[in-house]
């Protein structure tokens, strides 16, 4: 197995013989040698629900690290990661170029799922960036992140690092009730959501881990090529909490950011009974979105509720924040970024 050439400040190396988190350079490290390991709990995506899943899926995620000597937080930082593939085999999390623990380093970890996502990069730390990610060109990829600290202390054994991702994109979705004075129903024929930008920057977590985007203006998009497209469905009075536009296979997710000013929700309908009557209702998203004051916000689920009455009487409620949900309606909890 290779092992990444990397050079060890004097004082680390004597203090290896004597450590529970040591390392070789130039030959295979000594028994007692603690790998650099990682575990995932809780990712999704949009046909991953739980751990298991996650775990079955080919993707695995990258990492990105570096370590520095914990006693000179000024010094040059090594990178001991860069965009490595980390994936779920043999009843673990691994990796190839196995790399092993320095005692009296800190390190500092970056995770995105799925691995081989464009347009990312890295600047040291626990900051990784992406630049000009497009939901359109990831449809129905749940882009999850994480990050972690760790100092590998003399004597005290290391653990696996633990990632806990996080949802970075937003979710959306818009549910049709029918009023029970329609009591033949309503096909929904088509659904569309447009005016709202496909692409942005992400510029990492924040020291609060907070992750913050920048939608690009320039990819918004239109009702001739709508960010989201829903199937024809029919709902009746009789269907309790209405019937969800998106969702499963057509997931609807988005860039995070402010409610834009041309986001426009249209839905083209037809009372069952009148079927050769086609009706359109359109409606601006952001007149609906004022109690959002920060807007769609990373890891955020909205759900938007609209009622079709009789006489072409549609009311629309503001949204909710709701859980996420996934291809089989179960919610996922994602776990807080770790920091040892």
């Amino acid at each position: 197995m290779y092992l990444q050439q990397i050079h060890i400040p004097a004082a680390v190396l004597a203090l290896m013989a004597a450590a529970s988190c040591t390392s070789t350079v130039d030959e295979p490290p000594v028994a007692d040698a603690a790998a650099v390991s990682f575990t995932a709990g809780n990712a999704s995506r949009s046909l991953i629900e739980n751990d298991a899943d996650l775990q079955n899926s080919e993707a695995g995620f990258a990492v990105w690290g570096e370590y520095y000597e914990t006693s000179k937080p000024d010094a040059t930082r090594a990178k001991v990661f860069d965009a490595k593939r980390v994936a779920y085999t043999g009843g673990a999390w691994a990796y190839d170029d196995v790399q092993y623990w320095f005692p009296g380093m800190t390190y500092s970890f970056a995770a995105l799922f799925p691995a081989g996502v464009k347009g990312a990069t890295y600047g040291g730390g626990t900051q990784v960036a992406l630049v000009g990610y497009d939901v359109l060109k990831s449809k129905g990829v749940d882009l999850l992140g994480s990050m972690a600290v760790r100092e590998c202390r003399v004597g005290v054994p290391q653990t696996p690092v633990a990632f806990g991702f996080r949802h970075l994109l937003s979710q959306l979705n818009f549910v049709a009730k029918v009023n029970a004075s329609v009591q033949s129903g309503v096909v929904i024929e088509s659904a569309v959501l447009y005016g709202i930008p496909s692409s942005g920057n992400w510029s990492g977590y924040g020291e609060d881990a907070r992750s913050a985007w920048t939608a690009l203006a320039s990819s918004e998009t239109s009702a001739s090529a709508p960010l989201a497209h829903a199937a024809s469905v029919t709902v009746l009075p009789t269907d309790a909490g209405g019937k969800a536009l998106f969702g499963g296979d057509n997931v609807l997710l988005c860039i995070p950011q402010a409610v834009p000013d041309k986001a426009v929700f249209e839905v083209r309908y037809h009372y069952a009974d009148t079927p050769d009557v086609p009706r359109t209702y359109t409606f601006n998203l952001k007149l609906a979105s004022g109690m959002l004051t920060n807007g769609w916000e990373p890891g955020g689920s909205y759900r938007y509720t609209f009622e079709i009455g009789s006489d072409d009487f549609i009311l629309f409620t503001k949204p909710e924040v709701v859980e996420w949900e996934e291809k089989s309606g179960s919610n996922i909890i994602i776990q807080g970024d770790e920091t040892n």
